[in-house]
């Protein structure tokens, strides 16, 4: 890899920032830490998208990346809290596509409403099962519905039109509706706060 990769980067030009996007799926390619370190010694790599689901391997990047203007942004919601606390930047996953504002508000409110981010973290964890029901075409599907994007269903994953079940989309439903609630809870939270500070 380190051999493709020093002749990658002869190619491309300079001055384009670089980052590094681990293989989930449909081989799980991670890192090493020999890839990191080279990454780090050649300047132009920016970021990383962590697909470990691991906390251990989480902090071990973290470790070799401190003091370094490379981030890493975490895609894997249940170890997202654990991931901040230890010094990622932030959140780069699937289930962005399906309550961004959710996940801005984790990611920027974990430390000063810890109480509030555990509980929206583990209803979080729970909507990401939603990923296993055909995505990303239930994403596409989410998005047209209930953002009215002008998105088809099909993508390189589903050849032809993939087949939802009416189930599948009472569960986009009702996934719309907790992430909703959660929303409205969590802007009525930040207006008492907002309030009690100018008193």
């Amino acid at each position: 890899m380190l051999q493709n990769l020093r002749r990658l980067l002869k190619e491309l030009p300079q001055g384009i920032p670089l980052g590094f996007y681990e293989c989930p799926y449909p081989f799980k390619r991670l890192l090493t830490a020999d890839v990191l370190h080279f990454c780090l010694d050649s300047g132009r790599f920016r970021f990383i998208k962590d697909t470990s689901c691991d906390v251990d391997s989480i902090r071990e990047k973290l470790r070799i990346l401190q003091g370094s203007d490379m981030m890493l942004y975490n895609a894997n919601t249940a170890t997202l809290l654990d991931s901040l606390a230890a010094g990622a930047h932030g959140y780069t996953g699937v289930m962005a596509n399906f309550h961004p504002r959710l996940y801005r508000w984790l990611t920027r409110h974990w430390q000063d409403s810890p109480r509030e981010a555990q509980e929206l973290q583990a209803i979080l964890s729970m909507c990401a099962l939603i990923e296993l029901k055909k995505y990303p075409s239930c994403a596409k599907r989410y998005l047209r519905t209930t953002w009215g994007l002008a998105l088809e269903d099909t993508t390189r994953r589903d050849k032809g039109a993939p087949l939802f079940f009416p189930a599948d989309d009472a569960e986009l439903f009702q996934l719309k509706l907790l992430s909703d609630r959660w929303e409205a809870r969590l802007a009525a939270d930040e207006n008492c706060a907002a309030t009690a500070a100018q008193s």
